[in-house]
């Protein structure tokens, strides 16, 4: 739920950064040629912007075009990929806990099952 915030946030400061060269009027949208497109497909742009950049897989279609979404895109790439790293990081520590956790819960099945087979217990006591 936090990286689809970020994503968002990211996203709509995108949009919003096509709002900054009021002197050129180029910007990404009209780049890209959805300006007479509604608001819901620019917002859906600009969240596949914000994820493609801050997974840093970066295909390249949709680019700035002017100085404001330039520094926009600098600051995204920069902290967009840090906390996405460290979602990735928080989230493959997770997998591990578990991993051990499942791996201890083996060696304790593991055990139980010698001791039935040497003494006996039967189903009861397994």
């Amino acid at each position: 739920m936090f990286l689809a915030y970020i994503l968002h946030v990211v996203g709509c400061f995108w949009n919003f950064s096509s709002e900054g060269d009021i002197y050129r009027y180029m910007n990404w949208i009209r780049g890209n040629e959805i300006e007479d497109s509604g608001m819901v497909e620019q917002y859906i742009y600009s969240i596949y912007w914000a994820t493609v950049t801050c997974t840093t897989v970066g295909y390249g279609d949709i680019l700035p075009t002017n100085n404001y979404e330039l520094l926009w895109a600098m600051m995204i790439i920069v902290f967009g990929v840090a906390i996405f790293s460290y979602i990735l990081s928080d989230l493959s520590s997770k997998f591990s806990e578990l991993s051990k956790e499942n791996e201890a819960n083996q060696g304790k099945i593991n055990m139980i099952q010698q001791l039935d087979d040497k003494f006996k217990l039967g189903p009861e006591l397994v």
